[in-house]
């Protein structure tokens, strides 16, 4: 499965979380988490076959929600 991000202005070559505009990404998983306030989220983690971008927007790897027991 794959992604894309549809833009329309390419006035810049990532969006304002680190994604690359007008490119595609590979489906690595697609689940629901609860976090410690028993907040469902429903979670898609996409893979950048360039590596040259991280996503920064919520919930990226360095996020501090990322406890030891959401990430087991």
């Amino acid at each position: 499965m794959g992604l894309s991000v549809y833009t329309t202005s390419y006035d810049s070559t990532t969006n304002a979380c680190g994604v690359v505009q007008g490119h595609a990404y590979s489906i690595l998983s697609a689940f629901q988490m609860t976090d410690a306030d028993d907040v469902v989220h429903n979670m898609i983690m996409v893979r950048n076959p360039w590596g040259i971008t991280y996503y920064s927007g919520e919930w990226n790897s360095g996020d501090s929600r990322w406890t030891d027991a959401l990430v087991a």
